[in-house]
């Protein structure tokens, strides 16, 4: 019976790392501020490092992702808006839904790196190409809670290794 366990935890483990040949991605990603930081910020910015740990099933990967995202304050005017920036904890969903063509969702939560800034929800849809070697994607995302939203509408690229 142990030995029947043993063989089954192997198994189990073993279709955990077939994730992806390359598991682990850098992106950097731009685009355009949207919602309540609208009026504030003209400009986002964002660097995230995912790893995609679980091919759960065929074509679909579970993975976690930690990045950096930075709404740049707007300075045009008779007053500069501050710089808003986040660091984000998210879980990652992906479907290849063709040979290069796929589907992620991250979600999880943002925290405010200014004094006094709250922690917020986290999401981001995207949708893009890959390769053995890259992602070129689209996005949205979206840190929201009751009281703003801080949003952005923007392109990526990821290198993988």
């Amino acid at each position: 019976m142990k030995k029947l366990l043993l063989i089954a935890l192997c198994f189990v483990a073993f279709q955990f790392t077939q994730a992806q040949e390359k598991p682990i991605s850098v992106d950097a990603t731009v685009g355009l501020p949207m919602g309540d930081v609208d009026d504030f910020s003209n400009l986002y910015v964002g660097v995230n490092f995912t790893y995609m740990f679980a091919e759960v099933a065929e074509d679909f990967y579970l993975g976690a992702r930690a990045g950096y995202n930075l709404y740049l304050g707007d300075s045009d005017g008779p007053i500069s808006a501050p710089d808003f920036d986040f660091l984000t904890l998210a879980a990652v969903g992906r479907y290849d839904f063709t040979e290069n063509i796929f589907g992620r969702l991250d979600v999880g939560y943002a925290v405010g790196l200014e004094d006094g800034a709250d922690g917020a929800a986290f999401v981001e849809p995207r949708v893009g190409y890959y390769t053995y070697d890259f992602d070129v994607f689209a996005f949205y995302q979206n840190i929201f809670d009751s009281d703003f939203s801080f949003g952005a509408l923007g392109v990526g690229f990821a290198y993988k290794f």
